[in-house]
């Protein structure tokens, strides 16, 4: 079949992704993928369709999951397909309508979290330690995601932390691409299945 031949008005991708490309004063925002189509490449936020959901939906979706920002869909840029699959991806451009992406200096996000539950782990008397690794001097990261993790993991470490006792936070560097959060307490635990 020639692509002339094809009825366009009912055409449907069988595996459909979108993605975009965010453009700011004259910039484009790159992102190195971390998981799904492009893992581990420098390329756009995107990703597949979820059922029910427009290619459009999708775009504006996958940007604010990705990147944490609000994104106006400003036109169609190109379609393609990848030789040997059923993937069909839709690539558009935007312009940003809110939200912030910043590198974050994780130190001071992790201390800024120390203060919000200050108050609890000294109502408890549980000593609250923060370790970070030197090499991890800013991350890219969904703060409010992260943050709220961080919240629920602290909140459940000094409930069931007795008096005197700690909680630890340590972030480490994982190879060059990630880096990993440990939250750890001296508390009560949770039973090993039978």
């Amino acid at each position: 079949m020639r692509v002339r031949d094809i009825d366009w008005e009912s055409w449907r991708a069988k595996d459909p992704a979108t993605l975009v490309f965010v453009v700011k004063d004259s910039s484009v925002l790159l992102i190195r993928k971390k998981c799904g189509l492009g893992a581990g490449k420098i390329n756009a936020p995107g990703g597949r369709l979820e059922p029910g959901e427009t290619p459009l939906e999708a775009a504006i979706r996958e940007t604010r999951e990705e990147v944490n920002l609000r994104v106006g869909i400003t036109g169609i840029l190109d379609a393609y397909s990848f030789p040997g699959t059923e993937v069909v991806v839709i690539v558009y451009a935007a312009e940003v309508l809110g939200g912030t992406l910043e590198a974050g200096a994780l130190r001071e996000f992790l201390a800024s979290i120390a203060s919000m539950m200050a108050s609890q782990f000294t109502r408890k008397g549980v000593m609250l330690e923060l370790k970070v690794d030197d090499a991890l001097d800013s991350i890219y990261a969904d703060g409010r995601k992260l943050r709220q993790i961080l919240l629920n993991l602290l909140s459940n470490a000094v409930k069931f932390t007795s008096r005197n006792g700690r909680v630890q936070v340590t972030a480490q560097r994982q190879g060059d691409k990630a880096f990993r959060i440990v939250v750890s307490d001296d508390g009560i635990g949770i039973e090993e299945a039978v």
